[in-house]
């Protein structure tokens, strides 16, 4: 026969609470009301309750390591499966049908009026886009059984922020509740946006002209494009920044999108811009390497 302790995960040590715990446990996962159909549930659910039986108080732990079963070992050794058989009734339920001095399968504290638990709580992790955590979003997390669940994106939601939904988890026992589904969130890197705590950080491509004579040149925010004039004589080392259009604040506003400025310049080589730029630098020639420290190597 094989060892109680063992099927229940328990050691020989534990209280008469631990080995009810454990029980409760294992009796919720493989209950055959929650499998229907599932005969290797099933006969798992016969194989704890009679391993419970055994062993659930400490008069009958102590009979047991004496050698006295009460009369179960010699059934066990006579024959195959549980003690006892099942029979559908009304609603899919099942009664139990003893053959031995057993009590009832639920006892005291698992029958049919008290066996009420609540559904295990399911985790998820999901991945959105920027503009997802920033302006929220409605977005389907396909589960492993294939079903489809909606999350609700609230605007401002971070990396590791975790959603609850309601009864979405696993199912319940009798009248218990519904387990709760927990969505973790990660937030996709953009190739645009880089983030600097709440701020947004975008390279915007100007041209040679654009950077000496100024202009007007359409920059992209997650609100959608917006116009900004670049200054004339713009310092690439300068940031233009526009307000409230950055990750959402703890308490309210955004943080603002900085512009780095580019320039870019032509992809093919020009002859005149050449020329012309050889001689402006005869006559306004200036060496950018001498400002600030970078001449003295210091960063």
């Amino acid at each position: 026969m094989q060892d109680p302790y063992a099927i229940l995960g328990v050691a020989e040590t534990a209280s008469d609470e631990d080995i009810k715990k454990a029980y409760r446990n294992f009796a919720k996962k493989y209950h055959p009301d929650l499998n229907p159909g599932n005969k290797e549930a099933e006969n798992k659910f016969k194989e704890i309750h009679a391993a419970y039986e055994l062993i659930k108080t400490k008069e009958m732990r102590d009979k047991y390591s004496q050698g006295d079963y009460g009369g179960i070992k010699d059934n066990w050794s006579k024959r195959q499966g549980p003690y006892y058989y099942e029979t559908q009734t009304g609603g899919g339920r099942y009664s139990q049908t003893f053959e031995g001095d057993f009590e009832d399968i639920f006892g005291a504290f698992f029958n049919r009026q008290k066996m009420d638990f609540t559904g295990e709580h399911h985790y998820y992790k999901l991945e959105i886009d920027l503009e997802d955590a920033v302006l929220g979003a409605i977005k389907q997390l396909e589960l492993p059984d294939g079903k489809q669940l909606k999350v609700k994106i609230p605007a401002g939601v971070d990396n590791g922020t975790k959603l609850k939904l309601a009864g979405q988890g696993g199912a319940s026992i009798g009248k218990g509740k519904p387990g709760d589904a927990f969505v973790e969130i990660t937030i996709r890197l953009s190739p645009i946006y880089k983030r600097q705590k709440n701020d947004f950080l975008v390279e915007v491509p100007i041209s040679l002209n654009e950077a000496i004579n100024g202009g007007e040149v359409k920059v992209p925010t997650l609100d959608g494009p917006i116009i900004v004039k670049i200054p004339p004589n713009a310092d690439v080392n300068k940031k233009l920044k526009i307000s409230g259009r950055g990750f959402p604040l703890p308490g309210g506003g955004r943080g603002d999108q900085l512009l780095l400025l580019k320039i870019v310049l032509p992809k093919e080589s020009n002859a005149e811009l050449q020329k012309n730029i050889r001689e402006w630098n005869e006559k306004y020639a200036y060496n950018p390497r001498n400002e600030k420290d970078y001449a003295k190597g210091r960063g």
